[in-house]
C-alpha cells in the first residue's frame, strides 16, 4: 500500500503522487488491525497535535492508499468532505475509514467527531464510497471504533473494518 499526497496540475486538475510505500502483508479488516497499523506507521499515539487520515480500501479490505487530511492543534483539526472524496476517487477506493488521534489521551468522541462522522457517512452513501469506520487513537495503543461502539451504522458492512 502507498501513502499519497494530492496536487493540482497547471490546469487545476487533481492528481496524486506516492509519498512512500508502506509494507502491508494482510488486509486491514478489523478495527484492531487498522489501529495497530496507524500506531506503528504514523506513531499516532505519541503525536502532540491532532492528525487526521483516510484509508481507502477495496472490497477485500485491502488498503489502496493513505492520505493525511489535516494536521491541527492539540484540540482539533479541520477537514473537508470534498477533499476526502477527491482523494478516494483518485485512489479507486470502494469504501474508506477515517482515522485520527486525540493527543489528550481520551478516545471519547467530541461533538465535532460525531458531526463529522455523520456528515461523511451520509456523503459516502451518496457517493457510493461508504465510510465503514471512524477510529480515534490515543496513548498506549488505546482506540475507539465508532462502528464497534454503535456510533456509526454501516449497512452491509457489519463484519468488515
Amino acid at each position: 500500500m502507498n501513502q499519497y499526497k494530492t496536487y493540482l496540475d497547471p490546469d487545476g486538475v487533481h492528481y496524486m503522487e506516492k509519498v512512500r510505500e508502506i509494507p502491508l502483508t494482510e488486509p486491514l479488516d478489523t478495527p484492531k488491525k487498522v489501529a495497530a497499523f496507524f500506531q506503528k506507521e504514523f506513531r499516532m499515539d505519541s503525536l502532540a497535535e491532532e492528525y487526521v487520515y483516510i484509508l481507502g480500501v477495496n472490497q477485500a479490505s485491502r488498503g489502496l492508499g493513505v492520505f493525511e487530511l489535516s494536521h491541527g492543534t492539540a484540540r482539533q483539526s479541520q477537514i473537508s468532505a470534498r477533499d476526502i472524496f477527491v482523494k478516494l476517487c483518485l485512489s479507486g477506493a470502494t469504501s474508506f475509514l477515517l482515522i485520527h488521534n486525540h493527543p489528550g489521551g481520551s478516545t471519547f468522541p467530541s461533538r465535532g467527531d460525531m458531526e463529522t462522522t455523520r456528515l461523511l457517512a451520509n456523503a459516502g452513501q451518496l457517493m457510493d464510497i461508504p465510510l465503514i469506520d471512524h477510529l480515534i487513537l490515543a496513548h498506549g495503543g488505546e482506540y475507539l471504533s465508532m462502528r464497534e461502539a454503535g456510533l456509526l451504522e454501516v449497512p452491509g458492512k457489519e463484519e468488515a473494518a
